[in-house]
């Protein structure tokens, strides 16, 4: 009997387990892709139109912000 309910545990936490990466997952995918895509886009305008020297502030911005950080340091260093 014990041997029964501890495989019912077992079975119960591992579905609850894999239910919560894929949940988590879900949320974090486009979080971390946003953050990849700032990069890029970073390195594109470095690379093509203007320099852009890359700080601690400008990984701080496009690691919390993605593609809209970026865009909005290319514009302050464009206009400053």
């Amino acid at each position: 009997m014990v041997a029964l309910n501890t495989l019912i545990t077992f079975v119960v936490v591992a579905i609850i387990a894999i239910l919560i990466f894929r949940v988590l997952g879900w949320a974090l995918a486009p979080f971390i892709g946003n953050i990849i895509a700032g990069g890029l886009l970073y390195w594109l305008i470095d690379a093509m139109l203007m320099k852009l020297p890359w700080t601690f502030w400008d990984a701080i911005i496009v690691a919390l912000f993605g593609i809209p950080g970026t865009i909005v340091i290319a514009i302050c260093r464009a206009l400053f």
